[in-house]
């Protein structure tokens, strides 16, 4: 979105919005058949329609489908039993279970699975599944498993709610033939809610058998909610929100996972909100994990990239309060691949590992497994984060064994109530360049290889926070907004609302940080691929990613805008921009762009002191002013205003425009005949700028025009 505004002529500000258009592909259903199933039917109806529709499950899993059938139950009725799926559909004629009339039909399978299927071409909406209770049923919610000795493609789940089961909420079930393994392909879970179960919220598994192939391919796991899915005794983990194994390309993205894992008791390694271990290529983005755990030894954290995984990335996602680590990345011993290639970039941590002394992590946490170097952690990149820490140990932690070529850059570590900001255990292959470290009371607050660094230069007189021989890094107050909050959201969309942890106008860590690119490249990867694009797109907040001088350091990329928005509390999305909280007539914008803020001359110290001062001719803040040129420019109207350096990444731009009768029958533009005279500058951030107009009218009008980029 692009708004602007015009000074000092007083109007109102266009605001432009980007439409996107989606195309919709039509699935062919010549001949397909519609079934209804109604608590009023009869078994003996044809079905066909819903004034002779069938009564039971008994009936509809007794039936062969063809492809394109659709069979809907009657919207807010209960149907007693298990949903056997036995057809399956063909490309672009998926056989449909759906809900008709007012809203979703409830399988209800008391202690029993609520759906079974090894089918393809399913797709599933508007339906609940519900059993007995975690603690009494024994069956799982949806469970998908190949029974032939083939793979399943296209599977649907959208608008599904899942819960009270004593298995799995939602299982994907490879199935294997010596050392062939088959599996699920082109699945997408949208819209669904899986809680209240025994054991995982959804999870992908396969035997793990063969390592040049994957079971499972090309899953979407999107828009989603996974909770209080308790565990159980095990010696593995139990309890997760999301896992995924044994996948080949998986995009998990806007879900939330939460207090998901206390009932389990896993020793070794325990339950995560959201996470993924010998794999391929999957990424988890825009997603919340919080207040997750494990009655057990170890994690109970928000995300991992566990063992065995490559070119995987977890970015953008938000994670707190966890018992366990925020983000984990981890080898265990017995992996049989390697864990290369793995990213962890743009995300925010807020007082994880609050169990992280007892478990020894962090909140950003590096575990490599003793007497796994054939393929331990390799090529990890960790950049561009920002980690609160007041509860847990250590807002970053590595441990047990040395890694190989693991890149720490651009993170701010923030550590009060006496926590550290770096706890590397295991120093061998960390390399960490760029970080902004701020411990309690202002300390520096590392430890290294088990001794203390009490400076940023003591520190890179260990070989860290350097670039060759030049010193990187800080060691300061990152004035972000709110620290120590903790906000909780529940909707991924609304992510990007947060205003905590954003960098202020005053903040040491922009343009500070390192060139990401330069220093692991543009790209990397591993085996097959795919490659991983450094350093994305975009930060936390959805701002582009470099913008500026430099790198910022931490989880927000801020323009000069995005920084004055922070600072004084205006919505990120641009919508305060336009507002007069001082009653002043003059937008918060304006006030931005023409330097207004402040203890100088034509400056108010805050948006709600009115000020509507004009600039003077060697003035440094107010709003433009207009004037007749003298000399060679006698007669031609000229307009002075104080404008943001573009060096200095201000998120805005300024247009000079004309007119004849301010817009009525001359339409005011740019006069490209105009001349801008050598900008004054005030220093690093503003100029004062003269425009001469090439007309010489006897009526003529100038604004400048700014808009928020």
């Amino acid at each position: 979105m692009a708004v602007s505004i015009f000074s000092p002529i007083r109007c109102a500000a266009p605001i432009f919005f980007l439409l996107f258009t989606a195309l919709v592909l039509p699935i062919s259903v010549c001949g397909a058949t519609n079934y209804y199933v109604s608590p009023t039917g009869n078994d003996a109806n044809a079905g066909t329609s819903a004034g002779a529709a069938w009564q039971t499950l008994a009936k509809v899993n007794a039936q062969t489908f063809a492809p394109g059938d659709t069979i809907s139950f009657e919207g807010g009725q209960t149907f007693s039993g298990t949903l056997t799926v036995t057809s399956s559909g063909s490309p672009g004629n998926p056989i449909t279970y759906t809900s008709y009339g007012t809203g979703r039909a409830t399988i209800n399978s008391g202690n029993a699975s609520g759906l079974l299927s090894g089918q393809s071409y399913i797709s599933i909406s508007k339906l609940n599944f519900v059993g007995a209770g975690y603690t009494v049923n024994t069956g799982r919610g949806m469970d998908f498993s190949v029974d032939t000795d083939a793979p399943v493609n296209f599977i649907r789940l959208n608008q599904i709610e899942v819960s009270g089961y004593g298995g799995n909420g939602i299982r994907f079930q490879s199935r294997i033939n010596v050392t062939t393994e088959y599996g699920y392909s082109d699945v997408q879970v949208t819209n669904v809610s899986s809680h209240d179960n025994r054991n995982n919220g959804l999870t992908a598994v396969g035997a793990n058998v063969n390592t040049a192939t994957y079971a499972h391919s090309n899953f979407l796991i999107q828009d989603s909610s996974f909770y209080r899915n308790h565990g159980f005794p095990a010696s593995y983990a139990t309890g997760n929100g999301i896992v995924l194994a044994d996948m080949n390309g998986a995009l998990i993205d806007r879900c939330v996972a939460y207090e998901n894992g206390f009932e389990c008791t896993a020793t070794g390694g325990g339950p995560v909100g959201i996470w993924s271990w010998d794999s391929n290529n999957v990424i988890i983005q825009y997603s919340e994990s919080y207040k997750n755990g494990n009655a057990g030894s170890y994690d109970g954290g928000g995300f991992d990239i566990d063992g065995g995984n490559t070119n995987c990335i977890i970015q953008y996602c938000y994670s707190h309060e966890n018992e366990g680590s925020g983000f984990l990345i981890a080898q265990f011993a017995g992996a049989t691949r390697p864990q290369k290639n793995n990213v962890i970039r743009y995300n925010i941590s807020v007082n994880d590992a609050t169990l992280g002394v007892a478990r020894n992590q962090g909140a950003i946490h590096i575990w490599n497994a003793l007497g796994n170097s054939a393929t331990d952690v390799q090529d990890v990149s960790i950049y561009g984060n920002t980690v609160y820490q007041s509860v847990g140990p250590d807002a970053l932690r590595t441990a047990d064994t040395a890694t190989t070529n693991t890149r720490i850059m651009n993170n701010i570590f923030i550590a009060a109530n006496g926590k550290k900001t770096a706890n590397i255990q295991q120093t061998g292959g960390i390399t960490m360049q760029g970080n902004l470290y701020w411990g309690s009371s202002g300390e520096f607050g590392v430890t290294w290889g088990g001794s203390p660094v009490t400076s940023l230069a003591a520190f890179q007189t260990l070989g860290q926070e350097k670039i060759s021989a030049t010193p990187v890094g800080r060691h300061a107050d990152p004035l972000v907004t709110s620290p120590g909050a903790v906000p909780t959201f529940n909707d991924p969309n609304a992510l990007a609302t947060m205003t905590a942890y954003q960098l202020t106008t005053a903040s040491p860590a922009k343009d500070a940080g390192v060139s990401v690119t330069a220093l692991i490249g543009t790209s990397t990867t591993t085996g097959s691929g795919p490659a991983i694009a450094h350093p994305g797109t975009r930060d936390f907040w959805g701002n582009a990613v470099p913008q500026g001088l430099a790198y910022d350091i931490g989880a927000q990329e801020a323009s000069g805008l995005t920084s004055f928005r922070a600072t004084y509390g205006l919505a990120t999305n641009g919508s305060g921009d336009l507002l007069t909280p001082a009653g002043d007539g003059v937008a918060n914008l304006l006030k931005y762009a023409f330097n207004m803020l402040g203890n100088g001359s034509g400056q108010a110290p805050n948006l709600t002191t009115p000020n509507a001062s004009v600039l003077t001719p060697a003035g440094i803040a107010g709003l433009p002013y207009v004037g007749i040129g003298t000399g060679p420019d006698d007669g031609k109207l000229q307009i002075t205003f104080i404008r943001r350096k573009v060096s200095s990444n201000p998120g805005i731009s300024c247009t000079v425009e004309f007119s004849n009768d301010l817009g009525v029958t001359d339409p005011w533009a740019v006069n490209p005949s105009a001349t801008e005279g050598t900008p004054v500058s005030l220093d690093s951030t503003f100029e004062r700028v003269t425009v001469t107009d090439s007309a010489t009218p006897t009526k003529r009008f100038a604004r400048v025009k700014v808009t928020a980029e």
